[in-house]
Protein backbone atom coordinates (compact mmCIF):
# COMPACT_ATOMS: atom_id res chain seq x y z
CA UNK A 1 0.00 0.00 0.00
CA UNK A 2 2.55 2.57 1.03
CA UNK A 3 5.17 1.40 -2.28
CA UNK A 4 4.67 0.43 -5.19
CA UNK A 5 5.21 -2.82 -6.41
CA UNK A 6 8.08 -1.60 -9.11
CA UNK A 7 9.50 0.31 -6.22
CA UNK A 8 9.49 -2.31 -3.75
CA UNK A 9 11.00 -4.68 -6.11
CA UNK A 10 13.86 -2.05 -6.46
CA UNK A 11 14.81 -1.56 -3.37
CA UNK A 12 14.80 -5.30 -1.96
CA UNK A 13 18.47 -5.99 -2.70
CA UNK A 14 21.84 -4.23 -3.24
CA UNK A 15 22.60 -3.70 -6.85
CA UNK A 16 25.35 -2.88 -8.40
CA UNK A 17 24.65 0.23 -11.59
CA UNK A 18 26.96 -0.19 -14.13
CA UNK A 19 30.91 -0.55 -14.15
CA UNK A 20 30.74 -1.53 -10.54
CA UNK A 21 29.28 1.53 -8.97
CA UNK A 22 27.17 0.94 -6.06
CA UNK A 23 24.42 3.12 -5.63
CA UNK A 24 22.53 4.28 -2.53
CA UNK A 25 19.12 6.51 -2.00
CA UNK A 26 21.25 9.05 0.40
CA UNK A 27 20.59 8.60 4.51
CA UNK A 28 21.26 10.96 6.66
CA UNK A 29 22.62 11.53 10.47
CA UNK A 30 20.16 11.55 13.26
CA UNK A 31 19.96 14.96 16.05
CA UNK A 32 20.50 14.33 19.35
CA UNK A 33 17.49 13.57 21.55
CA UNK A 34 15.46 16.03 23.51
CA UNK A 35 15.78 16.34 27.41
CA UNK A 36 12.61 15.45 29.61
CA UNK A 37 10.04 17.97 28.68
CA UNK A 38 8.10 19.63 31.94
CA UNK A 39 5.03 19.22 33.01
CA UNK A 40 1.83 19.65 30.81
CA UNK A 41 -1.17 20.48 32.20
CA UNK A 42 -4.42 19.97 29.69
CA UNK A 43 -7.95 19.59 29.73
CA UNK A 44 -9.03 16.32 31.40
CA UNK A 45 -11.72 14.85 28.20
CA UNK A 46 -15.58 13.97 29.84
CA UNK A 47 -15.76 10.52 30.09
CA UNK A 48 -16.32 8.82 26.41
CA UNK A 49 -14.06 11.20 25.26
CA UNK A 50 -10.99 11.00 23.90
CA UNK A 51 -8.65 14.04 22.75
CA UNK A 52 -5.45 14.11 20.60
CA UNK A 53 -3.07 16.92 22.43
CA UNK A 54 0.49 18.08 22.13
CA UNK A 55 3.17 18.06 25.74
CA UNK A 56 4.46 21.35 26.11
CA UNK A 57 7.86 20.24 23.69
CA UNK A 58 5.29 19.19 21.25
CA UNK A 59 5.29 15.35 21.69
CA UNK A 60 1.71 13.92 20.30
CA UNK A 61 -0.42 12.26 23.19
CA UNK A 62 -3.51 10.75 23.45
CA UNK A 63 -5.60 11.79 26.11
CA UNK A 64 -8.97 8.75 26.95
CA UNK A 65 -11.13 9.43 29.31
CA UNK A 66 -12.62 5.78 29.70
CA UNK A 67 -16.80 5.13 30.37
CA UNK A 68 -16.23 4.32 33.94
CA UNK A 69 -14.15 8.34 34.58
CA UNK A 70 -10.57 6.70 34.67
CA UNK A 71 -8.36 8.07 32.39
CA UNK A 72 -4.89 6.60 30.09
CA UNK A 73 -2.11 9.12 28.53
CA UNK A 74 -0.54 7.34 26.09
CA UNK A 75 2.16 7.95 23.27
CA UNK A 76 0.79 8.67 19.73
CA UNK A 77 4.25 7.39 18.53
CA UNK A 78 4.72 3.50 18.47
CA UNK A 79 7.45 1.51 17.07
CA UNK A 80 8.08 0.35 13.63
CA UNK A 81 8.50 -2.63 12.19
CA UNK A 82 10.00 -2.75 8.65
CA UNK A 83 8.70 -4.87 5.96
CA UNK A 84 8.86 -5.07 2.29
CA UNK A 85 5.69 -2.07 2.10
CA UNK A 86 7.18 -0.12 4.98
CA UNK A 87 10.53 0.12 4.32
CA UNK A 88 10.35 3.83 3.84
CA UNK A 89 9.20 4.57 6.61
CA UNK A 90 10.66 5.93 9.60
CA UNK A 91 11.38 3.78 12.61
CA UNK A 92 8.20 4.74 14.39
CA UNK A 93 4.64 5.47 13.01
CA UNK A 94 1.77 8.00 14.11
CA UNK A 95 -1.16 6.35 16.20
CA UNK A 96 -4.37 7.13 14.96
CA UNK A 97 -7.86 6.83 16.87
CA UNK A 98 -11.02 5.16 15.56
CA UNK A 99 -13.45 6.42 17.41
CA UNK A 100 -16.45 3.65 16.25
CA UNK A 101 -14.78 0.59 17.86
CA UNK A 102 -12.56 2.60 20.37
CA UNK A 103 -9.59 1.13 19.20
CA UNK A 104 -6.30 3.09 18.53
CA UNK A 105 -4.26 1.90 15.18
CA UNK A 106 -0.30 2.08 14.23
CA UNK A 107 0.13 0.93 10.60
CA UNK A 108 -2.11 -2.34 11.01
CA UNK A 109 -1.33 -2.90 14.92
CA UNK A 110 -4.06 -2.11 16.71
CA UNK A 111 -4.22 -1.22 20.58
CA UNK A 112 -7.56 -0.94 22.82
CA UNK A 113 -8.27 2.42 24.34
CA UNK A 114 -5.60 1.73 27.27
CA UNK A 115 -2.77 1.12 25.02
CA UNK A 116 -2.83 -3.04 24.90
CA UNK A 117 -1.92 -4.56 22.07
CA UNK A 118 -4.93 -6.54 20.57
CA UNK A 119 -3.33 -8.37 17.53
CA UNK A 120 -2.59 -6.94 13.81
CA UNK A 121 -5.79 -5.61 11.78
CA UNK A 122 -7.18 -6.11 8.74
CA UNK A 123 -9.63 -4.02 6.33
CA UNK A 124 -10.88 -6.73 5.01
CA UNK A 125 -14.94 -7.98 5.06
CA UNK A 126 -15.06 -4.50 7.14
CA UNK A 127 -18.37 -4.20 8.77
CA UNK A 128 -19.54 -1.36 11.65
CA UNK A 129 -16.46 -2.35 13.83
CA UNK A 130 -13.67 -2.09 11.27
CA UNK A 131 -10.52 -2.94 11.48
CA UNK A 132 -11.00 -6.39 12.46
CA UNK A 133 -8.02 -8.18 14.31
CA UNK A 134 -6.72 -10.38 11.99
CA UNK A 135 -4.17 -12.39 13.72
CA UNK A 136 -2.61 -12.08 16.97
CA UNK A 137 0.92 -9.92 17.12
CA UNK A 138 2.90 -10.97 20.25
CA UNK A 139 6.53 -9.17 19.25
CA UNK A 140 4.73 -6.14 19.66
CA UNK A 141 4.88 -4.58 23.03
CA UNK A 142 2.07 -1.92 23.88
CA UNK A 143 2.12 1.92 23.99
CA UNK A 144 4.29 3.80 25.72
CA UNK A 145 2.11 5.80 28.49
CA UNK A 146 2.95 9.27 30.54
CA UNK A 147 2.39 9.59 34.35
CA UNK A 148 0.11 11.86 35.36
CA UNK A 149 -1.89 13.46 38.11
CA UNK A 150 -5.80 14.51 37.81
CA UNK A 151 -6.91 17.71 39.55
CA UNK A 152 -10.59 18.17 39.13
CA UNK A 153 -11.29 18.96 34.96
CA UNK A 154 -7.83 19.32 34.48
CA UNK A 155 -5.08 16.35 33.83
CA UNK A 156 -0.90 17.14 34.68
CA UNK A 157 1.24 15.02 32.46
CA UNK A 158 4.80 14.27 33.73
CA UNK A 159 7.38 11.74 32.37
CA UNK A 160 7.15 8.94 29.95
CA UNK A 161 7.01 5.59 31.06
CA UNK A 162 8.05 3.47 28.68
CA UNK A 163 5.76 -0.09 28.05
CA UNK A 164 7.65 -3.04 28.76
CA UNK A 165 8.86 -5.45 25.97
CA UNK A 166 6.58 -8.23 24.43
CA UNK A 167 7.03 -11.39 26.03
CA UNK A 168 6.52 -13.74 23.02
CA UNK A 169 4.74 -17.03 24.27
CA UNK A 170 6.23 -20.71 23.37
CA UNK A 171 3.57 -21.84 20.68
CA UNK A 172 3.76 -24.51 18.15
CA UNK A 173 3.75 -23.05 14.56
CA UNK A 174 3.06 -24.65 10.86
CA UNK A 175 7.08 -24.77 9.30
CA UNK A 176 5.77 -22.79 6.38
CA UNK A 177 4.12 -20.29 8.65
CA UNK A 178 4.82 -16.94 7.07
CA UNK A 179 5.76 -14.44 9.02
CA UNK A 180 2.93 -10.98 9.14
CA UNK A 181 4.19 -8.36 6.69
CA UNK A 182 3.80 -4.76 8.58
CA UNK A 183 1.38 -2.65 6.02
CA UNK A 184 -0.71 0.73 6.97
CA UNK A 185 -4.23 0.16 6.68
CA UNK A 186 -6.39 3.08 4.32
CA UNK A 187 -7.74 5.81 6.47
CA UNK A 188 -10.94 4.76 8.32
CA UNK A 189 -14.41 6.63 8.59
CA UNK A 190 -14.09 9.17 11.14
CA UNK A 191 -10.86 8.75 12.53
CA UNK A 192 -8.29 11.14 14.09
CA UNK A 193 -4.68 11.73 13.56
CA UNK A 194 -3.31 12.86 16.87
CA UNK A 195 -2.15 16.28 16.41
CA UNK A 196 -3.17 19.38 13.49
CA UNK A 197 0.29 19.47 11.12
CA UNK A 198 1.59 23.04 10.85
CA UNK A 199 3.49 24.36 8.21
CA UNK A 200 7.19 23.10 7.77
CA UNK A 201 8.11 26.45 7.54
CA UNK A 202 6.63 26.67 11.13
CA UNK A 203 8.62 24.00 12.44
CA UNK A 204 11.95 25.27 11.11
CA UNK A 205 10.32 28.49 13.03
CA UNK A 206 10.69 26.32 16.39
CA UNK A 207 13.46 25.98 18.82
CA UNK A 208 15.91 23.01 18.54
CA UNK A 209 14.34 19.96 20.52
CA UNK A 210 10.93 21.19 19.73
CA UNK A 211 8.74 18.43 17.66
CA UNK A 212 6.07 19.04 15.49
CA UNK A 213 3.55 17.22 13.05
CA UNK A 214 3.56 18.34 9.67
CA UNK A 215 2.58 16.93 6.25
CA UNK A 216 4.55 17.54 2.93
CA UNK A 217 6.83 14.62 1.02
CA UNK A 218 10.56 12.58 2.20
CA UNK A 219 12.35 12.80 -0.54
CA UNK A 220 15.60 10.56 -0.87
CA UNK A 221 18.13 10.99 -4.12
CA UNK A 222 21.07 9.20 -5.39
CA UNK A 223 22.32 12.86 -6.17
CA UNK A 224 21.03 14.42 -3.07
CA UNK A 225 20.83 14.50 0.72
CA UNK A 226 17.45 13.75 2.09
CA UNK A 227 15.21 16.36 2.68
CA UNK A 228 11.28 17.69 3.51
CA UNK A 229 9.37 18.86 0.64
CA UNK A 230 6.00 20.74 1.21
CA UNK A 231 5.20 19.18 -2.56
CA UNK A 232 7.67 16.64 -4.64
CA UNK A 233 5.38 16.29 -7.62
CA UNK A 234 6.27 13.12 -9.75
CA UNK A 235 9.32 12.53 -7.44
CA UNK A 236 10.99 15.43 -8.36
CA UNK A 237 13.78 16.27 -6.44
CA UNK A 238 13.13 18.54 -3.53
CA UNK A 239 13.87 22.52 -4.12
CA UNK A 240 17.54 23.67 -2.34
CA UNK A 241 15.62 25.35 -0.06
CA UNK A 242 14.03 22.93 1.28
CA UNK A 243 15.02 21.19 4.98
CA UNK A 244 17.30 18.61 5.16
CA UNK A 245 15.88 15.22 6.55
CA UNK A 246 17.83 13.76 9.29
CA UNK A 247 17.25 10.53 11.09
CA UNK A 248 16.92 8.62 7.71
CA UNK A 249 18.43 5.47 6.57
CA UNK A 250 20.35 4.81 3.23
CA UNK A 251 18.36 2.52 0.73
CA UNK A 252 20.62 0.70 -1.90
CA UNK A 253 18.87 0.81 -5.57
CA UNK A 254 20.17 -0.32 -9.05
CA UNK A 255 20.22 3.18 -10.81
CA UNK A 256 20.19 6.73 -10.41
CA UNK A 257 16.91 7.95 -8.61
CA UNK A 258 14.52 9.85 -6.80
CA UNK A 259 11.88 8.76 -4.50
CA UNK A 260 9.56 10.77 -2.58
CA UNK A 261 6.84 9.32 0.46
CA UNK A 262 3.71 11.98 1.43
CA UNK A 263 2.08 12.11 4.43
CA UNK A 264 1.97 13.01 7.86
CA UNK A 265 5.84 13.59 10.36
CA UNK A 266 6.64 13.91 13.24
CA UNK A 267 9.82 16.05 13.09
CA UNK A 268 11.96 17.34 15.94
CA UNK A 269 13.68 20.96 15.01
CA UNK A 270 17.51 20.52 15.13
CA UNK A 271 20.30 22.84 13.93
CA UNK A 272 20.93 21.39 10.73
CA UNK A 273 17.21 20.62 9.38
CA UNK A 274 14.26 18.25 10.89
CA UNK A 275 15.34 15.05 12.11
CA UNK A 276 12.13 13.10 11.16
CA UNK A 277 10.60 10.73 13.99
CA UNK A 278 8.03 8.87 12.74
CA UNK A 279 5.52 8.77 10.17
CA UNK A 280 2.06 8.23 8.45
CA UNK A 281 2.55 7.91 5.01
CA UNK A 282 -0.72 8.06 2.50
CA UNK A 283 1.45 7.79 -0.53
CA UNK A 284 4.33 7.05 -2.47
CA UNK A 285 6.01 7.09 -6.32
CA UNK A 286 9.84 6.42 -7.60
CA UNK A 287 12.00 6.85 -10.55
Amino acid sequence: MIVSTLSTLLVLATISACGGEELVLRGSATGSPSAEPPETTLVLPAPGDTHGETLVDGWPVWIVRHFDGTASVLSAVAPHARSGATLFAADAVLVRWIPRTRRLLAEDVAYDEAGHVLGFASDDACDENCPGIAEPAPDVRDLDTFAFVVDDDRVTVGARVPAPAAVANSTWVEWDHAPHVTRELAVMRGEHEPAAPIAISDALAQPPGRYAVVTGSLVQSTLDEPRICIDAPHCAACDASSPRALGIAPVPVSARAVHAESGTLLVRREPEGLTVIATSIVGACGD
